[in-house]
């Protein structure tokens, strides 16, 4: 059994990633242990934000597996990438910070 990777933040930005984001999601939590998520929403129309709402994990549960994780939704309006980026980094709280855009697996 390959032993997963602890103590990350990791930073997705997105806008309008419904398509993709579950996946991308998945595939962190598939290769982290615990992964905190704060993904960085530049005002998407669609249901990008309830799709990631599913991965949260609820504290009112006793959740023995590795299918949900913390997640912080930031919602950005002057949107650059860099600003997108600095504001995911700075409301991230684990040692290490990975950066992952919402379509990738």
């Amino acid at each position: 059994m390959v032993q997963k990777l602890s103590n990350f933040s990791v930073v997705i930005r997105s806008k309008n990633e419904e398509r993709w984001i579950g996946y991308a999601i998945q595939s962190v939590l598939d290769n982290l242990n615990k992964p905190e998520v704060v993904v960085v929403d530049n005002n998407s129309s669609d249901r990008t934000i309830e799709i990631v709402k599913f991965f949260s994990e609820n504290p009112n549960l006793n959740n023995q597996t590795n299918n949900y994780s913390k997640i912080k939704i930031l919602n950005i309006n002057n949107y650059s990438p860099g600003r997108a980026l600095n504001l995911g980094v700075k409301n991230a709280s684990k040692k290490y910070i990975l950066i992952l855009s919402a379509h990738c697996i």
